[in-house]
C-alpha cells in the first residue's frame, strides 16, 4: 500500500487538532463522525468534522508540498496531537517543532480497522533532532460529503435573522486563531421549505481571507 504524508508547523497541527475536536461526535457509536477528516492537496490541509447537528472545517498550509490524499482520524490521534504539537518547543523556546502526519489507506479486504497512522513530533529539521511519535490506525469509512453543505450555506440567500444554540455557539471557539477574531453570521434561508429557517454560516477571516468556517443548525424549540 502507498505511503501518503503531509507536515505542518505545530502552531497549525494544534489549531487543525482542535478544530477537529471540536465538532466531531463523542457518541462512540458511529465511528467516521467521531473522527475528523483531513482534505489534503499540494497547497492546502483542510479539516472537517461534523456530529449532525454542526460542522467545522478550517484550512492551512502544509510545510512543504504534499500528494493529494484524504485521512480519517479519531478524537484520540487528534487529541494526543493537540497535546503534544508544541511539547518540545515549549522545552526551549527556540525551538518551533514540525508534525508529520503518515497514513496508509485502509485494506478494502481487511476487517474494520483502518491503514496504518504515524503522527511524529520533530523537534527540528536534522538528524539530531528529538521526536515524540504516536501510532494507530486510521478510521475506516465513509465520512458523510459535509462540505457540500457548506457550499450550499455560501451561496444560500440570507435572511434576517435566527437563534442558535448558545452551547453550540461556544464550541466554535476553537475556530478563531486570535480572540478577537470575531466570526461573521450569516443566517440562511431553507432552500427546500421557506417557512423554516435555514442554517447559520459562521466564516471567521483573517486579511480578507475566510480560514475556518462553522455550519450549526437553527433553533427551533421554544418560545419568542
Amino acid at each position: 500500500m502507498t505511503m501518503n504524508s503531509f507536515t505542518l508547523n505545530a502552531a497549525d497541527a494544534k489549531y487543525l487538532a482542535d478544530v477537529g475536536l471540536s465538532a466531531s461526535s463523542a457518541d462512540d457509536v458511529t465511528p467516521v463522525i467521531c473522527a475528523a477528516m483531513f482534505y489534503v492537496t499540494e497547497t492546502e490541509v483542510r479539516v472537517v468534522s461534523t456530529d449532525r447537528y454542526r460542522i467545522h472545517t478550517a484550512i492551512a498550509a502544509p510545510s512543504e508540498p504534499a500528494p493529494d490524499h484524504e485521512v480519517l482520524i479519531d478524537r484520540t490521534a487528534l487529541t494526543w496531537m493537540s497535546k503534544n504539537a508544541n511539547a518540545l518547543g515549549r522545552q526551549r523556546n527556540l525551538v518551533k517543532p514540525i508534525v508529520t502526519i503518515t497514513s496508509e489507506p485502509a485494506d478494502p479486504n481487511a476487517n474494520a480497522r483502518g491503514g496504518a497512522l504515524t503522527i511524529t513530533v520533530t523537534e527540528w529539521v536534522g538528524d539530531d533532532a528529538r521526536t515524540l511519535t504516536y501510532t494507530a490506525h486510521t478510521v475506516k469509512g465513509n465520512f458523510p460529503p459535509v462540505m457540500r453543505l457548506v457550499q450550499e450555506a455560501r451561496d444560500a440567500e440570507e435572511s434576517e435573522g435566527g437563534r442558535l444554540k448558545l452551547d453550540f455557539l461556544a464550541k466554535a471557539r476553537p475556530l478563531a486563531m486570535h480572540p478577537d477574531y470575531a466570526p461573521r453570521i450569516k443566517f440562511t434561508k431553507a432552500t427546500t421549505d421557506n417557512s423554516r429557517p435555514g442554517p447559520a454560516l459562521l466564516q471567521f477571516k483573517n486579511a480578507g481571507v475566510v480560514y475556518a468556517e462553522a455550519i450549526i443548525q437553527p433553533y427551533l424549540i421554544g418560545v419568542e
